[in-house]
């Protein structure tokens, strides 16, 4: 139970498979969100995005990881509250090692050290998935999934590139190109350091 993450209020087995029970929250995706607000300014970027990291870091400390960050699965309420959706991936994992797990996801989205997916798995992970979010709705692109990105990286940094770096502070587009480097010793390793913007 969290402000920013879809609160799960029941879970039963039915079927042969595991049901969340979830409130039905009215409001629009980041994905289509961005689609509908082209070139969105620095503070509502911030106003929306920044208070998820609380809700990953709520879940990181009861060792859960969610595993698919994406657009699609960031809802905006129709109040305006950023709110992380789709569990369905998320793996009582943080810190251990864990068995193979079979999912579909976003190839931009997921961090490198995710695709192996045997763990053991660290909460830092996560945050790649919600700043290649970020750079989706300042760019209208994701980054270049991260496994063509070792043999090529094709990244550009927002904080050197034009139009971006006119649009946006320095700070946070500096804020945003180290959490989306490639290898994980490379990006920002406590939750502190992430959200702040």
């Amino acid at each position: 139970s969290h402000p920013n993450i879809v609160k799960v209020t029941d879970l039963f087995e039915c079927n042969g498979t595991a049901y969340f029970v979830m409130p039905f929250i009215e409001g629009t995706t980041l994905h289509d969100w961005a689609k509908t607000n082209p070139k969105p300014d620095e503070q509502t970027l911030v106003a929306i995005l920044n208070p998820l990291p609380s809700g990953l870091d709520y879940a990181h400390q009861h060792k859960i990881l969610h595993r698919d960050i994406k657009p699609e699965n960031n809802l905006i309420t129709n109040e305006g509250t950023p709110t992380l959706n789709n569990f369905g991936a998320a793996r009582h994992a943080i810190g251990q090692k864990s068995r193979e797990f079979s999912q579909v996801l976003t190839p931009q989205y997921p961090a490198l050290d995710q695709l192996p997916n045997k763990g053991p798995f660290h909460g830092t992970l996560a945050y790649y998935g919600l700043d290649a979010s970020l750079h989706y709705c300042i760019t209208g692109n994701p980054p270049t999934e991260a496994t063509a990105r070792v043999i090529e990286d094709d990244y550009q940094p927002l904080a050197s590139t034009a139009p971006y770096n006119s649009r946006y502070s320095a700070g946070f587009c500096q804020a945003i190109d180290p959490r989306l480097a490639i290898f994980a010793q490379d990006r920002p390793q406590t939750v502190q350091v992430i959200q702040s913007m």
